[in-house]
């Protein structure tokens, strides 16, 4: 063997020597910082643990191609292939989403057990990320059987809590059915306008707490309206539609269909219902459209 091929050997297995000790010596710091991963990281051998995911994730993502479904007969071997995965790259957040709806069907607890893992650990990338928790929460509502509304809605409400003020209109819908769903109400528009009006009961109460559904009175409006139509003559839909329009009132609202009228308005344009007309002179009743009256002068009140 020629001596360059040796030296070159030699470099080679000192190079992996000296990876190996420095991956031990970062992977102990970085259990230090975020102690969750010593339970989901081994040591990297070599260094090269993000190398070896990113192999193994194309190898899994090959042995998925060969399979027609995922049953009993293999999700055993699909876990034991994301463990692996995982294990070398704990913030894999491609094979832990993939990973998890891949199981979502054949085994819905291995799944949701997959993404609290990921959830919980505190890195900074997984802890801001709320797809992770939503689909924990979309796995639990529409896979589990039977289905698990409440745990389901705290995922929900974790998505939420991590979209930084932004939610998607999905993810709040999500929360608020599941949190409904929770509560007896298989209704979707039912489950929808009652954890609707629990938000909104915290912004309109003596303590004025903050809510984290945004817009929520627009939200609410619609909501009872739908819920209104759908259910015409629901004593439970009437009642918050009552309280509703009471609260509202300085906002022009029908007490009948919550619907917005405009000024002038002596009547709902949507349902016929007889409101409190705003807008008018005092003196014609005519439609005010500045400080003085258009029609006989008079000066607004």
């Amino acid at each position: 063997m020629k001596k360059t091929v040796v030296n070159h050997i030699i470099i080679m297995a000192i190079a992996i020597v000296a990876g190996g000790m420095l991956a031990k010596t970062l992977h102990e710091k970085q259990i230090s910082t975020i102690p969750s991963k010593s339970a989901i990281s081994g040591v990297p051998i070599g260094g090269f643990h993000k190398f070896a995911s990113d192999v193994k994730w194309m190898l899994f993502i090959n042995y998925m191609g060969s399979l027609q479904t995922i049953n009993e007969d293999n999700k055993d071997e699909v876990v034991k292939r994301l463990e692996q995965i995982i294990d070398l790259n704990p913030n894999f957040e491609q094979a832990i989403h993939m990973g998890a709806m891949s199981l979502s069907n054949a085994s819905p607890d291995q799944a949701v057990e997959f993404l609290s893992r990921a959830i919980a650990s505190e890195d900074p990338t997984l802890k801001k990320n709320w797809k992770l928790p939503f689909l924990a929460g979309f796995i639990l509502m529409h896979y589990k059987q039977p289905a698990q509304y409440s745990e389901a809605a705290r995922y929900f409400r974790m998505a939420l809590e991590r979209s930084e003020g932004k939610p998607e209109d999905y993810v709040i819908n999500s929360y608020l059915r599941a949190r409904g769903n929770a509560n007896g109400i298989k209704d979707a528009r039912l489950a929808l306008l009652d954890s609707l009006v629990f938000e909104w009961k915290k912004t309109s109460g003596d303590l004025m707490e903050t809510t984290i559904i945004p817009n929520i009175t627009e939200r609410l409006l619609v909501a009872a309206q739908a819920a209104r139509d759908s259910h015409p003559g629901d004593e439970k839909v009437t009642a918050i539609v009552t309280e509703v329009s009471a609260t509202l009132g300085d906002k022009h609202i029908c007490s009948s269909c919550l619907h917005s009228y405009g000024p002038g308005d002596n009547f709902c344009a949507h349902c016929g219902n007889k409101v409190k007309p705003y807008g008018q002179c005092s003196a014609c009743k005519h439609v005010l459209k500045g400080n003085f009256c258009s029609n006989c002068g008079v000066k607004a009140k």
